[in-house]
């Protein structure tokens, strides 16, 4: 058996371990580190939310759309003025397309339409305000045709132009709301002599 020494070279008496001792010395250390008993808290189950199926992608149930208020309703019916100038308002727009649709094809019908619709604007107004008020059903049919929003003024005013300068080109069209050319530039020419007026006496 070989013999240990210290650093020094001292001779160290070792011993033999007493097997039995060993056993019964790791017995008790381990019969002193029993269990306390206490076991982990179970874990506990969790919401109906967490355990249930996950989500199918796509459309979200009606549930849980999100709401879109629906449009302001009107304050009331029109009344015959206002019925009256959105049904001649729509008939100088269909009066404008048949001269536009006159003009890109070169048929003389589109233009002779264009002067049947815009002659009987007063006309076609003047019997849908008395359908109106024979037929409640047409009145409301016929108020929402004739409320054009926010854009109604922008209308107007783009079809009084657009009606402008189609007599312009055709003097003869004599469309409501409109003047002859040749008026329209005397009207112009006496407006810049006046002008020139003004300036010359300052």
């Amino acid at each position: 058996m070989p013999t240990l020494e210290t650093p020094d070279g001292t001779p160290v008496s070792v011993t033999p371990a007493d097997p039995a001792e060993v056993d019964r010395k790791f017995a008790a250390a381990m019969a002193e580190d029993k269990p306390d008993g206490t076991a982990p808290p179970k874990r506990e189950p969790g919401p109906a939310a967490e355990t249930a199926a996950p989500k199918r992608r796509g459309r979200p149930p009606k549930s849980e759309r999100p709401r879109i208020a629906p449009a302001a309703p009107a304050e009331g019916p029109l009344t015959d003025e206002q019925r009256t100038a959105g049904v001649k308002g729509i008939t100088q727009i269909g009066a404008s397309i048949a001269l536009l649709a006159g003009k890109a094809t070169g048929k003389d019908a589109f233009k002779a339409d264009a002067v049947t619709i815009a002659s009987a604007s007063d006309d076609i107004s003047a019997a849908a305000v008395q359908v109106a008020h024979a037929d409640p059903k047409f009145a409301v049919a016929l108020d929402k045709v004739c409320q054009a929003g926010p854009y109604g003024a922008l209308i107007t005013v783009m079809v009084g132009v657009g009606s402008q300068c189609a007599r312009n080109h055709k003097p003869s069209l004599k469309i409501p709301g409109t003047v002859d050319p040749a008026e329209l530039l005397k009207a112009q020419a006496e407006l810049e002599a006046e002008k020139e007026v003004i300036h010359a006496a300052a």
